[in-house]
C-alpha cells in the first residue's frame, strides 16, 4: 500500500435523521484511527460509539453512525493516527515488507494529520516580526473584537432556519427552502431571507433569496458576482446600490468587469489585498469612501482631521471649534498654535517617537527610474488677495536651549561626482537648495511674469517685534572647499558665483527703487580676469590670470591724510589731490631705486623765456624751483 493522496478528511455531510451512512475517500488502515465529528450550531462533538466501517485498508469505504445525530447536523470524518510507533525491529532480524511499508504509511499519515490540524491554526507570516507569544498577547488585548464577532455569528446562527456549507452549496444544490425562512452560509457567514418573489439571488431549487445585512453591513460576495474579468458584474453593482448600507468589496478572482461605468452610492469598505484595476475595472467602477492602489492596500478617505502620536491625546478640535486641546501647541500664549490647531494632519512627537514627522525615499526601489521626492508641497494660490506658503517653520527658542534651526540640509556625497556649478555650466551634483524660477510650464500653465526673489531676509514686525538677525549669511571658516580660512592658508573657496553683468546692489533710502551703488564685472575673456582682495592694511587689485598687481592702497599707522581722485567736466582735467585734516599736505610721487618720476611730453625748441617757476619738494626735503617758460 502507498499513501498517494494528502487528503485525511471527508465532509461536511448533512444529517437527514438520527443516523446515517457517510462515504470516506481517504486511506484508513485501522478503524481506531478515525474520528467522527458532529457540528451542531457552533458546537463540535466527537461521536465515539455506534460506529461501523467498511473498506478499511483502502481509500474507499463508508462510515455508519447508528445514533446521536439530528436533522441538519454536519458530519466530518477525520483521520487521526496516534503519534506512536508500535513495531519493534531487531538487529539482523527479518522484517516483512508489508510491516515496513505499513509503518512508513502510518508515519506519512501522522505527518498529513498534523499538517491538516496546522492548516486550521493561526499561523504568522514568515515576514512577521512578532513572536507567537506577542501575537497571542495582541489578540488578548482586544477581546472585544472577538466577542463582537462571536456574538454576531451566534445571533445569525440563532436566527437562521437553515444552514448550508457555503454559497455554492446554496446556489447549486437543490433543497426545499420555505418562504419566510432564513438561510446562513457557514463558510462566508452570508444571511438570506427566503421571499415570495424578487430578492437578490435565486437558489438551485428556485427560492428567491434576499440579503440580510448585519448592523447595516454586508458583503458584495453575497450577490455571487463572477469577478472573472469577462462576465458582466454591473447588474450586481446596481443591486448593491439598492441594498445600501455599508458594503464590503472583496478581492475578485480576476477582475470585476462592467459593461458600462457604474458609480456606487453604497458605502464601500474594500479588501486591502485587492488592486485598483481588479476592484474598479480600471476606473469604470467608482466609489467615494475608499480606494486602493495598483499594488493593493486600502486608501481611506478621511474628511475630518487626523491626529498621530501625542496629538491623538492632546488635540480635539480646531481654532474654529474653540477646542484646541491640552498640548502646548494648542494655545497662542505658549507656541505658534495657529499651525497645530488648523492642521488637517497633525503629528506630535511623544513617548513613542522622537521625531514628529519623517518622510523617507529610496530611489533604487522606485518604478521606472522615477525621481525620489521624500516630501512635497503643491500650492495653488488662486484666491484674490490670498497668501500661500509651500513650507513654513515657526521656531520658538526658550531659555536654556542650545540650538534652534528652521531647516537643515545635511548632504552626504558618496558618489563618484566632484562637481562645481557655474553660471555658464550646469552639472549634476549635490545641492542643498534650488530656487527654480518660473516653475514647470507643463502643468498649471506657463508663468506670465518673472518670479520676485529667490531668497529674502526680513524681520517679522507682527506683535511689535523689534529684534532682527545678527547676521544675514554666514560661511564658517572651513565650510568651503579650497580653504580652511586660517592665517597660514592663502587658498580660495568660492562663496558666490555670478555671471557677467550680474551685480550686488545697494539702494538709497530716499526711494523704494533707488539703486545707489553696484559692484559688477564686465570681463568678457577668462584670460583677462581680475581680482580685488584685502591684505593686512591694504587693498590690492591684480590680474587673476597672472597674479600681477595693478594697484595697491596701503594704510600706515596713524595715517590720516590720503589721496582723492576727482574727475573733471569737458574741458577740465582730472584731479589727484592730497586730502586730510592737516592744513598743508604735500603730494608725494616716489619712484623706486634709480627710477624717476615721469610726466609730460618732451618738446624741442630753440630758445625759451623764463617767466616764473614752480616749487616742488625733493625726497631730501629741499625746495626745488622748476622754471616756467613761455
Amino acid at each position: 500500500m502507498t499513501v498517494e493522496s494528502t487528503k485525511n478528511k471527508s465532509g461536511p455531510f448533512v444529517a437527514t435523521g438520527s443516523s446515517g451512512v457517510f462515504p470516506r475517500d481517504f486511506l484508513l488502515l485501522d478503524p481506531a484511527h478515525l474520528r467522527v465529528i458532529r457540528v451542531r450550531g457552533f458546537d463540535e462533538d466527537e461521536i465515539t460509539s455506534g460506529i461501523t466501517h467498511t473498506g478499511v485498508g483502502s481509500t474507499d469505504g463508508t462510515v455508519a453512525v447508528a445514533s446521536g445525530l439530528a436533522i441538519g447536523d454536519q458530519v466530518y470524518l477525520l483521520r487521526a493516527v496516534p503519534n506512536l510507533q508500535r513495531s519493534d525491529y531487531n538487529a539482523q532480524g527479518r522484517v516483512p515488507t508489508d510491516q515496513a511499508e505499513r509503518d512508513f504509511d502510518l508515519a506519512v499519515m501522522q505527518i498529513q494529520d498534523i499538517a491538516e490540524r496546522q492548516s486550521r491554526a493561526l499561523t504568522l507570516p514568515v515576514s512577521s516580526e512578532l513572536t507567537g507569544e506577542e501575537a497571542m498577547q495582541a489578540a488578548l488585548d482586544a477581546p472585544q473584537y472577538a466577542l463582537r464577532a462571536e456574538q454576531a455569528a451566534r445571533e445569525a446562527q440563532a436566527a437562521a432556519s437553515y444552514t448550508v456549507a457555503d454559497l455554492a452549496d446554496l446556489l447549486y444544490v437543490p433543497r426545499a427552502l420555505p418562504i419566510g425562512s432564513r438561510v446562513l452560509t457557514r463558510a462566508e457567514r452570508y444571511s438570506y431571507d427566503v421571499v415570495a418573489s424578487g430578492g437578490h439571488l435565486v437558489s438551485a431549487s428556485g427560492a428567491h433569496l434576499q440579503i440580510v445585512p448585519r448592523g447595516g453591513q454586508w458583503s458584495f460576495g453575497a450577490l455571487a458576482p463572477a469577478g472573472d474579468g469577462v462576465t458582466d458584474d454591473r447588474p450586481k453593482f446596481v443591486i448593491a446600490n439598492a441594498i445600501g448600507g455599508e458594503m464590503h468589496l472583496p478581492a475578485p478572482a480576476v477582475r470585476y468587469a462592467v459593461s458600462a461605468p457604474v458609480a456606487l452610492t453604497v458605502a464601500v469598505n474594500v479588501d486591502a489585498r485587492a488592486p485598483w484595476v481588479g476592484l474598479t475595472d480600471s476606473g469604470r467602477i467608482t466609489f467615494a469612501t475608499q480606494r486602493t492602489t495598483n499594488l493593493g492596500g486600502k486608501v481611506n478617505r478621511i474628511p475630518d482631521r487626523v491626529f498621530v502620536g501625542r496629538a491623538a491625546q492632546a488635540f480635539a478640535g480646531n481654532s474654529g471649534s474653540g477646542d484646541g486641546g491640552t498640548s502646548i501647541f494648542s494655545t497662542p500664549a505658549s507656541s505658534p498654535a495657529y499651525l497645530a490647531v488648523n492642521a488637517s494632519h497633525l503629528v506630535e512627537a511623544g513617548s513613542q517617537g522622537q521625531y514628529g514627522s519623517v518622510d523617507v525615499v529610496q530611489t533604487a526601489i522606485l518604478p521606472g527610474g522615477a525621481a525620489g521626492i521624500a516630501h512635497g508641497a503643491a500650492v495653488v494660490n488662486d484666491r484674490p488677495g490670498g497668501r500661500a506658503w509651500g513650507y513654513i517653520a515657526e521656531i520658538q527658542h526658550e531659555p536654556g536651549a542650545l540650538n534652534a534651526n528652521g531647516v537643515e540640509w545635511a548632504i552626504k556625497n558618496k558618489s563618484e561626482q566632484n562637481t562645481t556649478y557655474r553660471p555658464y555650466q550646469r552639472v549634476n551634483g549635490t545641492f542643498a537648495s534650488r530656487a527654480v524660477a518660473g516653475g514647470d510650464a507643463t502643468f498649471g500653465g506657463a508663468a506670465t511674469n518673472p518670479s520676485t526673489a529667490a531668497h529674502i531676509i526680513i524681520r517679522n514686525n507682527e506683535g511689535g517685534n523689534t529684534h532682527a538677525w545678527n547676521s544675514g549669511i554666514v560661511f564658517t571658516a572651513d565650510a568651503l572647499t579650497g580653504t580652511d580660512g586660517s592665517a597660514a592658508d592663502n587658498g580660495l573657496g568660492e562663496a558666490m558665483s555670478l555671471a557677467r553683468n550680474h551685480y550686488i546692489g545697494w539702494y538709497a533710502p530716499d526711494t523704494p527703487n533707488g539703486l545707489a551703488a553696484i559692484i559688477t564685472s564686465r570681463v568678457t575673456q577668462t584670460q583677462n580676469r581680475m581680482r580685488q582682495f584685502f591684505a593686512d592694511d591694504a587693498v590690492v587689485f591684480d590680474s587673476l590670470a597672472s597674479g600681477g598687481a595693478v594697484f595697491r592702497a596701503q594704510h600706515v599707522a596713524n595715517g590720516v591724510n590720503y589721496l582723492q581722485a576727482t574727475n573733471g567736466p569737458t574741458g577740465s582735467g582730472a584731479i589727484l589731490a592730497a586730502v586730510g585734516p592737516d592744513a598743508n599736505i604735500n603730494l608725494r610721487l616716489q619712484s623706486k631705486g634709480t627710477g624717476r618720476v615721469q610726466f609730460g611730453t618732451v618738446a624741442t625748441q630753440g630758445a625759451y623765456t623764463i617767466n616764473g617757476f614752480i616749487e616742488v619738494l625733493s625726497l631730501q626735503g629741499e625746495v626745488v624751483k622748476l622754471a616756467r617758460v613761455a
